[in-house]
């Protein structure tokens, strides 16, 4: 009920195991990075609701344990039965393995695929998550520009991709998203915000907290202090 009325009464939910697929890749389509392809049954059950009549297909794709969620657009309707195909920078934001998948040594985890209606992003607020993304990349709002035509959608939790101008690679967390927290990335201007890298964070945490302990053994030093005068008067 609630898809049905979030999404113009359509209401489509698969589970599908992924495989790695470069076919967006392969045919030169710019936002490639996010782009899937599902069963042909899919599209039937889809056109039978009128949903390409909304635009764009977005879907949700999430792992069954809740723990991951992301969302892309159609490609085609090529894959095989039970089974949905992902570029690897969409199977990264799953926590897949794209590597692993492709070489046979792990195994495909059952993925939630559902329709979903996405909003036009107005803001973004990534984050690093290594230090020194902003020296390597010079004109930040260039690069992320740039990176950010590769895709159709943003969800809060991905993590994206961004070559730097030296060959560098770097992965930047999405932390926040307007108006919600998945958006479509098509015909929008999207304005973004670099947060401090993770490390920086965490650097400044610990320092934070070294400062912490510092001053609480001082304190107890001082209140020892205070005590042994006490005792000797």
């Amino acid at each position: 009920e609630r898809d049905l009325e979030r999404n113009h009464g359509v209401s489509f939910a698969r589970r599908l195991r992924p495989y790695v697929s470069r076919a967006a890749e392969a045919k030169g389509i710019v936002r490639r990075a996010d782009k899937v392809c599902l069963p042909r049954d899919a599209q039937n059950e889809l056109d039978a609701q009128s949903a390409s009549a909304h635009g764009q297909l977005f879907f949700s794709l999430a792992l069954m344990d809740g723990s991951r969620t992301t969302h892309a657009s159609i490609l085609d309707f090529g894959a095989a039965d039970g089974a949905v195909g992902a570029p690897p920078e969409l199977l990264h934001c799953l926590g897949v393995d794209a590597a692993a998948l492709e070489a046979g040594s792990a195994a495909a985890p059952e993925v939630a695929v559902r329709y979903a209606r996405l909003k036009k992003g107005t803001y973004a607020r990534l984050q690093p998550v290594r230090a020194g993304f902003g020296e390597a990349a010079g004109d930040v709002k260039a690069t992320l520009e740039a990176q950010l035509q590769l895709r159709t959608t943003l969800s809060e939790g991905d993590e994206v991709r961004v070559a730097d101008g030296a060959g560098g690679e770097w992965w930047l967390r999405v932390l926040e998203l307007r108006p919600e927290p998945a958006v479509s990335l098509i015909d929008t201007d999207l304005e973004v915000d670099v947060a401090p890298s993770a490390e920086f964070e965490a650097a400044e945490a610990a320092a934070a907290a070294e400062r912490a302990r510092a001053e609480a053994a001082a304190a107890a030093a001082v209140a020892a202090r205070q005590r042994a005068d006490e005792e000797a008067a």
